[in-house]
């Protein structure tokens, strides 16, 4: 009987350690997701005052895509007119033209979203944003996208994923709504089907351009002045990149 004690006694005593080491890993792991241990960097509000080359830069981006946004309205608008005057060729060319302006558009804010993400790194202030919620958005499609991500969001704690996570969440929803946007053609007869939630695309994606700029803003608050002269040059990359052949190129005047 001592014999047989002796022998599980030290089986027992292997388990212990071998369960308390995947406890240790498991606690590392969760440790490291969280970012449990790091310094949390200071906050600092998203309406912040900016810097002189900061507010420079910062208009002329917010020009850009208010310009773009004001040329999808009226060719959308004009389209859909053209549809219910019966004049289903010229509503087609109208539509048309829509959709290559809000292409232009999602390039934009698209290329903003994803430059924001890119010097995040550099930010030298965590900044509180405010959550999307569904009740600001009026496309069916859009309500359930952003009613899933807040369950997630409720995971999220830490200042700067949260930051990331809302960007993520603005850039999914402005290729979806893109996506459902070019499915609709009122000249098609879609009207009474997809294209009667034209309106509603449409305003959802102003919401989400609208919400890209703050976010951008934010950025541009929390950044070092050194980088300002850099970024500014990779925004004008991206309104410059996706106006190829357009009229009306930007030329950004924030100096290094």
């Amino acid at each position: 009987m001592g014999a047989r004690h002796g022998d599980v006694l030290p089986w027992e005593c292997m388990t212990w350690l071998v369960s308390c080491g995947v406890l240790a890993l498991v606690a590392l792991v969760v440790r490291r997701l969280l970012r449990l241990g790091t310094v949390e960097k200071p906050l600092r509000s998203p309406t912040a005052a900016l810097g002189p080359e900061s507010e420079i830069l910062y208009a002329q981006v917010c020009q850009e895509i208010e310009a773009s946004v004001t040329m999808v309205a009226v060719s959308l608008n004009d389209a859909i007119e053209e549809q219910r005057a019966g004049r289903a060729e010229l509503a087609g060319e109208l539509f048309s033209l829509a959709i290559k302006e809000w292409t232009r558009l999602a390039e934009v804010v698209e290329g903003l979203q994803a430059l924001t993400l890119r010097h995040l790194i550099l930010m030298q202030y965590a900044v509180p944003l405010r959550p999307l919620t569904s009740q600001h958005f009026r496309s069916q499609i859009m309500v359930e996208h952003v009613r899933f991500h807040a369950l997630l969001d409720q995971f999220v704690f830490r200042p700067r994923l949260r930051f990331q996570l809302h960007v993520r969440i603005l850039r999914h929803a402005s290729q979806i709504l893109t996506e459902e946007f070019r499915r609709c053609n009122p000249a098609t007869g879609a009207a009474s089907g997809r294209g009667s939630n034209l309106d509603y695309f449409f305003h959802d994606f102003d919401l989400v351009a609208k919400e890209s700029l703050v976010v951008f803003r934010a950025l541009l608050a929390c950044l070092p002045d050194s980088v300002i002269p850099s970024l500014a040059q990779e925004a004008a990359f991206v309104v410059n990149g996706s106006a190829v052949g357009h009229s009306r190129p930007a030329r950004f005047g924030v100096s290094s």
